[in-house]
């Protein structure tokens, strides 16, 4: 069976169609405060620092970056554990962390005109309108930068979605039940080749949260159960490198063995090839 995630702008609906949405078809609602709280146990860090740190505005100082790629793979390492079962439904930013490839989850954004979200600002949620004016450009600003911090892209690109829905021409009811029409569809059913997809994500999630120290230039992917680790930075010392990495996803248990060319650029800007390779 096939999950969901919903993304939405402010004053689209966004709540409404994500809980009827979840109780129409029986999944279970996961939202961002739930993987938050996740994360806050795990990484012995307060609610309010992790969504500074996944919201904030990115920064040049080294320390508050690398909380930021710190907080990022936990959480990624939690959906990621949430997608060993199915029929979920995520609601809000952390579904944009689940990769393409997993096809059997559904993926929708709503948005509807700034003319109608100021309207429901102030006449359904009692906002001035100049309250409601600084409550969406904030809004908008939040979810621009996570998109963009992800994927290098404006938030409603056509390509991070399977569907957008105008919530401004759409009611709410109607909304629901597109949705659901999608989900009964083959294309989005399970398969053995997702289901080997989401068993990745899961791997490559969990070597990210052990060599994030690293930084971000280190890129971790995984097919097929192999993980591959692309170093994409000036290294004095690539031999170094890989046995500090290889040591530390001994030391969190996770064998490394066998061969995967990595590419390094080393001093000089002549181009390195190391060969590293976990699988488990």
């Amino acid at each position: 069976m096939s999950s969901v995630t919903l993304f939405c702008g402010t004053f689209c609906h966004g709540e409404e169609v994500a809980q009827k949405t979840a109780r129409g078809l029986g999944f279970e609602l996961v939202q961002d405060e739930d993987i938050i709280s996740v994360v806050s146990d795990r990484l012995k860090m307060s609610e309010d620092r992790i969504r500074s740190a996944l919201y904030g505005q990115t920064s040049l100082f080294k320390r508050l970056a690398h909380a930021k790629e710190r907080v990022l793979a936990s959480m990624q390492l939690a959906v990621s554990e949430k997608l060993s079962n199915d029929r979920l439904l995520f609601f809000g930013f952390a579904g944009h962390l689940i990769p393409a490839d997993i096809t059997h989850v559904l993926k929708v954004g709503l948005i509807a005109e700034t003319k109608y979200r100021l309207h429901r600002a102030v006449e359904e949620k009692g906002f001035t309108h100049e309250q409601a004016v600084k409550r969406i450009r904030q809004d908008d600003e939040k979810t621009g930068s996570w998109i963009r911090n992800l994927f290098q892209k404006k938030t409603w690109d056509s390509t991070l979605y399977d569907i957008i829905i105008p919530m401004d021409k759409k009611r709410v009811d109607e909304a629901v039940a597109l949705i659901q029409d999608y989900v009964g569809k083959d294309v989005l059913q399970n398969t053995p080749s997702s289901e080997r997809s989401v068993e990745d994500f899961a791997l490559s999630s969990k070597v990210k949260t052990v060599i994030v120290g690293e930084g971000k230039e280190i890129a971790v992917s995984a097919s097929d159960g192999h993980v591959t680790l692309t170093i994409n930075k000036h290294v004095l010392w690539l031999s170094r490198l890989k046995k500090r990495l290889r040591k530390q996803l001994l030391r969190r248990l996770i064998p490394v063995s066998g061969r995967v060319t990595t590419r390094a650029i080393s001093t000089g800007n002549s181009r390195s090839t190391g060969l590293l390779k976990s699988s488990w």
